[in-house]
């Protein structure tokens, strides 16, 4: 609705971007999680790390 209405604020400016990162953040963790494997694991916890 916000969006339709060309509405924002310094909040969800702040919040959407932080959001984004703590999806793709548990996304991987649960597909190392999945493989169950150190090969998966390593790159996984490279990409959070960075």
């Amino acid at each position: 609705m916000a969006r339709k209405l060309n509405q924002t604020t310094k909040f969800g400016a702040f919040l959407a971007p932080v959001a984004d990162k703590v999806l793709v953040t548990i996304a991987l963790v649960l597909a190392a999680e999945q493989v169950n494997s150190w090969l998966a694991t390593i790159p996984v916890v490279i990409m959070i790390a960075r």
